[in-house]
């Protein structure tokens, strides 16, 4: 039979071939842009595991060398050619040692970069027409204290500019995509020395980035501990997170304890001017006695035709501020209140940039009535309750300020105060009053203050501290302190967590997008129109076989035997015919691959695809071919006119097969009235 009718198999083969083909190409499609991703994730990663990014957060870079991974210290900056003809923006520039290397898929020709020297990806090399030996000009974001969403911060002259030679271009393979952000296109890297960088961005000692493909075993003492620790073996990232706070200290939350010189105190500080609220929180469990201190910049101090700029004001309680002060009382120094001819029950205005207004810079007002004035001597006439704002803490004078924002009201200045007292805050309000004007995101308490006399709720509080204020008392206490607040604390409270960047950008390769379905989508029509071609040339097939399956009803095949046999046949051809198409799906997911790499880049905003087929699709898509064209095969057959036998075998070759291929045999009686007409039929014939 396939024999006799190889034309019109023929024709059912082709449309099952070209059905396959699309179809299956189109998985294939997503196969690849799948494994496209994924190829691109294990490049920007190489051999790392595990890392932990912390932004604008630095912690020490000596604490990512006691974990086994690799320091980086990441800015942001742009290049430019040596004559100025080539720029690119959004450069990631990366301060790296020999240890980042080591984590490359293969390792570059040199260990360590040579000093002012630097390290070009494909991507900024091309961009820069750049190549060993050139000379390009990098210009580095410096290190802030205060995030630019703040108002009191710098915004000009944040930037280094370094000139250096390019010492080598390192591809793919040599972490020369390095990211941790998922991106179909290509980074613009620069790597340079990280004892340069540290130096020239202000972070001598410092990382945001650190890296690891630390393979591990677990301990016996995690195995068998209770609560099981739940840690797969070769589990990187947790691993490191469990190492972490036995290596890290307050320094790598930028925390620091201070002895305050002018009183028998420790002052808890950030150069991050505001203190996480979980270390506050801290801070005030370890010792009931710690004094939160909030001290901001007033842009106005008015009662009146009196007026002063930019003086600090202090938010705290007692000693600094009686007990009981109201929420709009103030207190004030004598320098303030002689300025002002301000008396107790006076009226002041207080006016203060919102601290989350960042460059708009919106300024609000607030009226107090004066509670009382305090003399020029301590504990208020302490310049250290100001925080080092940056551009501000170091200026010799109000006029030198570089705080991000304009001084508009110069002629309220009070240059001698500031060269006397400098920061010395000139009024004093309740915490919560403070806290209701400027808390924002990133707390509301810039010190808090321990008196040495104080206890403190921890084991190292037994070993006791006579009062005083020597040396080493101070040093003992700082220890405590330290120790208690390491306890209270977490390294996830500062973002010193390692993430399984390896795992999840994997997961976000395979769970995405289903591409596959996607471009199934695209080629729904060519997949239909195929199908439609199928059923069309089968039914024309089983149209010029009337006469036969005439004959087969005549001589007694049922009809449920006559469409399996048809049906058998289609199947066979179909089957055939997906496996020519599974080849030439090869071809067309080829062909779509290099369209969206060259015609259509634009719409997938990358070139870097490449051909993946895995065995489960080519499978799957081989066997839903398959059942596509059967299906089309059974549609065909299912929809022939409804004919006698006497009417096929008397030439209704344009008449379709008779309605007896579609009723079954339903008993005896019925299967000897299909036989008797069978033979009245042949008697006919």
């Amino acid at each position: 039979s396939l024999r006799f009718h190889a034309r019109a198999h023929l024709g059912v083969l082709l449309g099952a071939a070209v059905g396959a083909a699309v179809l299956i190409g189109a998985l294939l499609v997503g196969d690849s842009v799948r494994g496209s991703l994924r190829d691109m994730a294990l490049a920007r990663l190489g051999k790392i595991e595990a890392a932990m990014a912390t932004g604008d957060r630095l912690f020490r870079a000596e604490l990512a060398t006691n974990l086994k991974a690799a320091p980086v210290l990441a800015l942001p900056g742009t290049a430019n050619s040596a004559d100025g003809s080539r720029r690119a923006n959004r450069v990631q520039v990366l301060g790296v040692d020999e240890s980042f290397w080591k984590l490359a898929t293969r390792a570059p020709s040199f260990t360590a970069i040579p000093p002012d020297s630097v390290v070009l990806n494909q991507a900024l090399a091309d961009q820069l027409a750049a190549k060993p030996g050139d000379e390009v000009l990098l210009r580095v974001s410096k290190v802030s204290a205060l995030s630019q969403d703040v108002a009191l911060t710098t915004r000009d002259g944040q930037s280094v500019a370094l000139r250096l030679r390019v010492h080598a271009v390192v591809g793919n393979e040599q972490l020369g995509r390095f990211s941790l952000q998922a991106n179909q296109v290509a980074p613009f890297n620069a790597f340079v020395p990280l004892g340069l960088l540290q130096e020239k961005a202000v972070a001598s000692g410092r990382a945001n980035l650190s890296a690891t493909a630390r393979s591990v075993k677990l301990p016996a003492k995690l195995k068998d501990s209770s609560p099981p620790v739940k840690l797969k073996e070769m589990d990187a990232a947790p691993f490191a997170n469990e190492l972490l706070p036995f290596n890290w200290n307050l320094n790598d939350a930028q925390l620091s304890l201070r002895p305050l010189t002018n009183s028998p105190a420790l002052e808890l500080r950030t150069d991050r001017i505001f203190l996480d609220p979980p270390a506050v929180r801290a801070a005030l469990a370890v010792d009931t006695n710690a004094q939160p201190v909030l001290t901001y910049l007033a842009t106005l101090l008015r009662a009146g035709t009196n007026a002063t700029a930019y003086p600090m004001v202090t938010a705290a309680g007692a000693p600094l501020v009686p007990a009981d002060l109201r929420d709009d009382e103030v207190v004030i120094n004598q320098w303030l209140a002689d300025q002002l001819l301000l008396k107790p029950g006076g009226e002041l205005e207080l006016s203060y940039f919102l601290p989350d207004s960042g460059a708009a810079l919106t300024e609000a007002t607030n009226r107090f009535r004066v509670r009382s004035i305090v003399p020029m001597q301590m504990p208020w006439a302490d310049r250290t309750l100001m925080p080092a704002f940056p551009g501000i803490a170091k200026a010799e004078r109000i006029g030198d300020w570089d705080a991000g924002f304009p001084l508009t009201h110069r002629k309220f200045v009070d240059d001698d105060y500031w060269k006397q007292w400098r920061g010395t805050p000139k009024a004093f309000v309740s915490l919560s009053a403070g806290r209701k004007m400027w808390a924002n995101r990133f707390g509301n308490t810039t010190a808090v203050r321990f008196p040495v006399e104080s206890g403190v709720k921890s084991k190292e509080s037994e070993v006791g501290l006579a009062t005083g204020g020597t040396h080493s008392q101070f040093a003992i206490r700082n220890s405590q302190l330290e120790k208690a607040l390491l306890t209270h604390l977490k390294p996830a409270d500062f973002g010193l967590v390692f993430q399984p960047v390896r795992e999840q950008a994997l997961k976000a390769s395979r769970e995405g997008q289903d591409f596959g379905g996607l471009f199934i989508g695209f080629s729904f029509f060519l997949i239909v129109a195929a199908c439609l071609l199928v059923s069309l040339l089968f039914q024309f097939g089983v149209e010029q076989r009337a006469t036969e399956v005439g004959t087969l009803l005549a001589l007694g095949f049922t009809p449920k035997q006559v469409r399996r046999l048809l049906l058998g046949e289609g199947t066979g051809i179909a089957v055939l015919g997906s496996a020519l198409g599974a080849v030439g799906a090869v071809w067309y997911a080829r062909a779509m691959l290099h369209g969206l790499s060259t015609v259509w880049r634009d719409a997938v905003g990358t070139s870097d695809l490449n051909f993946h087929a895995e065995p489960a699709t080519l499978a799957g898509g081989f066997f839903g071919a398959v059942l596509v064209a059967v299906f089309s095969l059974w549609l065909a057959l299912r929809k022939q006119a409804r004919q006698p036998a006497r009417v096929l075998l008397a030439g209704g070759g344009e008449e379709v097969i008779s309605n007896q291929l579609s009723v079954s045999s339903g008993g005896d009686d019925a299967g000897l009235g299909l036989r008797r007409q069978a033979e009245r039929d042949a008697a006919l014939a």
